[in-house]
């Protein structure tokens, strides 16, 4: 499968803040894959992700990070019109239901990430994060798994960052999920969601071997202006660490400064909460 240019969207993003990253970031833009949501596309689902991109901004001088939208090759509505910002994943419930489209929208991604490559991280909005984890297991484990064949030579990924994310709960996509998926992943959620329930988040982050929480008080979107420093003290720490910028930039805030991926045992969350400007805010590291 081409990716066709329609369906992808680019926008370049430098920075200019603060010098801690290795030299090697320093030499290239760093491409970063993003995924809409259940009937969106990449020009839907780019000005939501704006302060995202942003968070983004704080961390190092002379890095450029690349952001690559990729519109779904599915329609919203197969019966109808197909109108070109209406595009989903796959066809089905993920609370049981075998996903119907799910291969295609697979390949379609993998194709992306081969051709316009390598990127270091993907970033998805429900259903797109829910692409996100399964895209991220796929280029750990190397192999054909859920008849889904090994196909790319795309290297594993350094972070994942699932927006209001959920797992497919059908005994056949298991294999995605088990063995855990050990890539860092951010997951972020409004308490208030009735789309994507927190419940629904909270079971994809235990298929995660470093799961980090954000959660927020709102409901089915990307966090906006009104959360957005809690958010990217949040978000920033977790780059910080999956990236291996130093922290120093980040010790008079109070934040954890000792437990990282690399640290953590199996099974951990880190749980970040309460964020709010001129406080520290809470870390609260809950074992299973």
């Amino acid at each position: 499968m081409t990716v066709k240019s329609e369906d992808l969207s680019v926008e370049v993003i430098p920075f200019n803040h603060f010098v801690t990253r290795k030299t090697q970031m320093a030499s290239k833009a760093h491409k970063i894959l993003v995924l809409h949501g259940h009937g969106q596309s990449a020009e839907i689902i780019k000005p939501k992700t704006r302060y995202v991109r942003d968070v983004f901004s704080t961390l190092s001088d002379g890095i450029k990070f690349e952001f690559e939208y990729l519109s779904g090759v599915l329609p919203a509505y197969p019966d109808a019109d197909d109108p070109q910002d209406q595009r989903v994943w796959g066809y089905g419930e993920p609370e049981g239901d075998k996903i119907k489209g799910l291969d295609i929208s697979i390949r379609h991604i993998l194709d992306a990430l081969d051709q316009n490559g390598p990127f270091i991280g993907m970033i998805g909005f429900s259903s797109g994060a829910a692409m996100t984890a399964i895209v991220t297991s796929i280029l750990e484990k190397r192999r054909t798994i859920c008849d889904i064949p090994w196909k790319t030579h795309h290297p594993q990924l350094e972070f994942a960052i699932c927006l209001s994310g959920f797992k497919l709960r059908n005994q056949y996509y298991e294999a995605f999920y088990c063995p855990r998926i050990s890539t860092p992943m951010f997951h972020a959620f409004g308490e208030l969601d009735a789309t994507v329930t927190p419940t629904q988040t909270e079971a994809l982050a235990l298929d995660c071997s470093y799961p980090w929480f954000y959660q927020f008080f709102g409901g089915h979107y990307v966090p906006q202006i009104k959360e957005y420093i809690s958010f990217r003290h949040s978000l920033e720490y977790f780059l910080r660490n999956v990236l291996s910028f130093t922290a120093e930039s980040l010790g008079s805030r109070g934040i954890l400064k000792t437990l990282t991926p690399r640290t953590m045992c199996e099974g951990t969350f880190v749980h970040v909460q309460g964020w709010s400007q001129g406080t520290s805010g809470e870390v609260k590291v809950l074992t299973q």
